[in-house]
């Protein structure tokens, strides 16, 4: 979500795009963009940049992302949560460009890793969570067993000029140690390293 976010105001005043169609999860498909910003429990927005959201994208109608037609649209930015990425990413992508956030590049990496099927290897190397409390150590450090890091807040970092900040947690005795050495060394058996 905060990715998101700070995509629109990255766009809302860029001089060489423009936003033309705002998508979501049916959750806030049909609603103006600032109700769906809203809390629909406590009315409390849920708007995590520092910037306001840009006032003249409020009233944008919001579309269901499933459904989404690309007509009119030159390329579509997105920042959906990395399980929704492999489909609606693919889909889109066969008619028009898509620019993702950096959260797809985390789930892409160690793909070729996994799909040598080694016995300690996790079904994710990276698992990126949009919930703003995420990743949490208690929850998320035996992860595919302690296998997989978590990483999540993924945001834009203006100390460095193309910065980006984000947290992460990985069992540093499982993944960071021990059975990262065996995963170790069954890539090296499978690569003819051994």
């Amino acid at each position: 979500m905060i990715a998101g976010l700070v995509f629109l105001l990255a766009l809302a005043q860029h001089p060489w795009f423009d936003i033309v169609t705002l998508a979501a999860s049916e959750r806030s498909a049909g609603k103006t963009y600032g109700a769906a910003l809203r809390d629909a429990k406590t009315g409390a927005r849920r708007w995590w940049c520092l910037e306001d959201p840009p006032a003249h994208l409020l009233d944008l109608p919001v579309e269901e992302a499933g459904g989404l037609a690309l007509g009119g649209v030159d390329i579509v930015f997105s920042a959906v949560e990395s399980y929704a990425a492999r489909e609606l990413e693919a889909r889109y992508a066969e008619t028009t460009p898509v620019l993702s956030t950096a959260s797809v590049a985390f789930d892409e990496f160690g793909r070729e890793l996994t799909r040598l099927e080694l016995p300690s290897a996790p079904h994710w190397l990276i698992t990126v969570h949009d919930d703003p409390f995420r990743p949490q150590p208690r929850l998320d450090r035996g992860a595919d067993g302690g296998m997989t890091t978590s990483v999540g807040r993924i945001r834009e970092d203006a100390a460095l000029e193309h910065g980006v900040k984000y947290v992460l947690v990985s069992h540093n005795t499982r993944m960071g140690a021990a059975k990262g050495a065996v995963l170790t060394a069954e890539y090296l058996a499978v690569t003819g390293h051994v």
